[in-house]
């Protein structure tokens, strides 16, 4: 591989480390945000059924209010459709109890609107009616002039205690709902049957009422005169024939009541059943949305723990390589000096490497061949100086011995011509 390469290899490393780290923060971001959007979520979700579902429904099970419950339904549907943002498995184990509830809420819960109200109102009505018959008798007892009336009033007194307790008892059977208290209003009210049977054995005490009668509007429509007649008719028979009218009613509207009330109760239950099956589905839910949470966070440590590895792995790429190029040229240093030196027995060996010292090996090969070629020429030609100076001197030596011969023949040719001078000089003299 070409050393600009392995150069351009480690910048893309480099931006891709920097690029994939950025990426791995801006996926750790968003997926540790999905478990808090999670949470917001089944919390809204939760929050909206107790409070626009729940508590509509039970309000319509206490008044009747068609539209609580058409409110309930309407939460019901946008409940529905909020599960879609949920994931598949979270969605898909809510669902099944919310479609339930939605079909109850339409069918049963729609017809029982009847039930609602206040059970013991016909009750109440019949008290009243009770009270105000005891109460008719009693003056009716005290406008009597006979001794007889006086055996009205303790009967009278009696049965309005008893109508008091059966009023007591009522209210607790209502409130409460145990069947078993309905035995007190039972009691009760054979008490004051009892005492209305003794009322209508005493006699008659004379205190008579008038009653008129006309003729019908058929009559009088036809043109015919109508004639009024007034008779005489004492009051007892028909205050004491209303007073057993109102307690043979009594029992059918005591059944009637406990009838609705075991209704109510029932249908409450069953409600109850199915908004504590939706309630139950969505508390299921929160483990599984902290289980959620806690995978994300496993995979975002996984995922920043592999973009730690590759981190470290690219480094340790990038330090080989150095470290490899660092240990050619460490390599190269003390060579090079011995080349210097003048010692060039060693060649240069980098073994399996990139093309551009391949090529720096071969060059500095080639430099060493070539300074080996050129020292050796110089060596030689370094003899042949040296054996051509020692000529010189040889020939620079007898040269110098031949003047210094010539020097003493001169010397002696001299003292002989002047020999011969004085020779001379003695002949001619």
């Amino acid at each position: 591989m070409r050393l600009k390469l392995l150069t351009n290899l480690n910048t893309l490393l480099l931006v891709a480390v920097c690029l994939a780290l950025g990426a791995t923060l801006w996926w750790s971001q968003q997926a540790l945000e999905r478990p808090f959007l999670l949470m917001e979520r089944y919390l809204s979700l939760s929050q909206q059924f107790h409070n626009t579902v729940a508590r509509n429904i039970e309000d319509y099970l206490a008044s009747g209010d068609a539209l609580r419950l058409s409110d309930a339904n309407s939460a019901l549907d946008t409940l529905k459709n909020e599960l879609t943002p949920l994931p598949p498995a979270l969605a898909d184990a809510l669902r099944p109890s919310l479609e339930n509830l939605s079909t109850y809420s339409n069918s049963e819960l729609l017809a029982a609107g009847k039930l609602a109200g206040d059970p013991q109102a016909l009750l109440l009505q019949a008290e009243r009616e009770l009270s105000a018959g005891l109460e008719q008798l009693g003056q009716y007892a005290s406008d009597a002039t006979s001794n007889e009336a006086r055996a009205y009033l303790p009967l009278l007194f009696t049965a309005s205690q008893h109508l008091a307790k059966l009023s007591l008892a009522r209210e607790k059977l209502v409130s409460s709902g145990r069947s078993e208290l309905a035995g007190d209003v039972e009691r009760e009210l054979d008490s004051i049957e009892l005492q209305a049977r003794q009322i209508d054995a005493l006699p008659l005490l004379g205190v008579s009422s008038k009653s008129a009668s006309g003729t019908d509007d058929f009559a009088a429509m036809m043109g015919l005169d109508p004639t009024e007649t007034t008779q005489a008719e004492d009051a007892g028979i028909a205050l004491k024939r209303e007073l057993n009218s109102l307690l043979s009613r009594y029992p059918a509207e005591l059944k009637r009541t406990r009838d609705q009330i075991e209704q109510r109760s029932q249908l409450s239950a069953a409600t109850h059943l199915k908004l504590n099956a939706v309630q139950q589905a969505i508390a299921g839910l929160e483990p599984v949305v902290r289980a959620e949470h806690g995978q994300i966070q496993n995979e975002v440590r996984l995922i920043q723990g592999l973009m730690i590895g590759l981190i470290l792995l690219i480094a340790l790429l990038i330090d080989t390589l150095q470290r490899k190029l660092a240990r050619v040229l460490t390599y190269l240093a003390p060579l090079l000096s011995t080349w210097a030196e003048g010692d060039f027995s060693r060649d240069i060996q980098l073994g399996k490497t990139n093309r551009e010292l391949r090529d720096i090996e071969a060059s500095l090969n080639r430099l060493r061949s070539y300074l080996v070629n050129l020292v050796g020429t110089l060596r030689l030609n370094a003899e042949q100086v040296a054996g051509s100076s020692r000529t010189l001197a040889e020939l620079s030596s007898g040269l110098h011995s031949g003047a210094e011969r010539q020097a003493g023949d001169s010397a002696q040719i001299r003292d002989a011509l002047g020999e011969l001078e004085a020779t001379i000089s003695q002949v001619a003299g």
